[in-house]
């Protein structure tokens, strides 16, 4: 464990830890105990300060358990980090030297990013981010869909666990009442013509409670109130998803457009599509059996494929 581990656990029990106690444990001196909760508050963490009493944290997350996480995932190797740049960066270097697929998550993300270069920013130890990799990955279906397909998992993963109303964005947002729950970012490494590796990237808001005044983000701790087993969740989340990619993988989208039209949060709303600086205004009617959007332009049906594309509610 790292120093930030270290004292994110110590503090997990909710009581307060004096300063001297800290640095006792960790063989430090007071000023370095008070650089490291300092670490801990940058990276989003809320700790109480008391003069006498010392520091605690009574957010109730707790760190993710890498062991009972890969003893869910029937041989698939798990690597977990405290910190990394982004969990899709390191999975693609991971991937390079290995043939089978792979999963890697993290505490806590320095350049963690969404579509269109979007930073996605996280508290460390309260969410959940991770990348699971394909190499030699062989779509004979092609890939449009699957951001959708995992947009179906998460979804379905979260209603059946939770009992909460999530519900799919086109083409790779999470919402529970219109408000952001987790983002997904799918990229490709290799030739196109060939075998590539596979990056599925996952942010969830898990037990970071967003600004009461943010309405358009929320989290699971949100909704529900109380504070989650982030480690439960990625394990069932990532047995779901090896699932359902395998499907994906060997008969296409076309098996999951019921279950993507069941979870649609736009279809038959009124609409704004932004598209390489064009806003289109029109009605969203679902998807094909391709995972293609299907937008009503003043009663021409306009087909929108993936990629830098931006969707909204027309609210005005």
């Amino acid at each position: 464990m790292d120093k930030d581990q270290r004292l994110f656990e110590l503090l997990s029990d909710g009581e307060f830890h004096s300063g001297e106690v800290i640095a006792n444990l960790f063989g430090v001196t007071r000023s370095r105990v008070w650089s490291l909760v300092n670490s801990l508050e940058e990276k989003g963490v809320v700790v109480s300060r008391v003069r006498g009493k010392g520091y605690r944290y009574r957010g109730g997350s707790a760190l993710l358990n890498i062991e009972t996480i890969s003893d869910s995932l029937s041989g698939t190797p798990a690597y977990y980090f405290p910190s990394v740049t982004s969990t899709n960066d390191v999975a693609k270097e991971y991937a390079k030297s290995m043939n089978r697929p792979l999963l890697v998550t993290s505490e806590y993300q320095t350049g963690g990013r969404g579509r269109r270069g979007r930073v996605w920013a996280s508290c460390y130890a309260h969410n959940l981010m991770f990348t699971y990799a394909i190499p030699n990955f062989n779509a004979s279906q092609g890939l449009g869909g699957l951001s959708l397909v995992v947009g179906i998992t998460i979804a379905e993963v979260v209603r059946n666990k939770y009992k909460l109303d999530a519900k799919v964005k086109w083409p790779n947002d999470l919402l529970i009442n219109y408000a952001k729950l987790a983002g997904i970012l799918v990229e490709i490494q290799g030739d196109m013509d060939g075998l590539y590796t596979l990056l599925i990237g996952v942010g969830i808001n898990v037990n970071e409670k967003p600004d009461i005044e943010d309405r358009a983000v929320t989290s699971l701790a949100s909704e529900l109130g109380t504070t989650l087993d982030r480690t439960a969740l990625l394990a069932e989340l990532v047995s779901a998803l090896q699932e359902n990619v395998k499907l994906f993988q060997d008969e296409g989208f076309i098996v999951f457009s019921e279950r993507w039209d069941c979870l649609d949060a736009f279809k038959g709303m009124d609409v704004q599509l932004e598209q390489a600086g064009v806003i289109t205004s029109g009605v969203a009617c679902g998807v094909d059996d391709s995972g293609v959007l299907l937008l009503n332009v003043n009663g021409q049906m306009q087909q929108v494929h993936g990629g830098e594309v931006t969707l909204r509610l027309n609210n005005g």
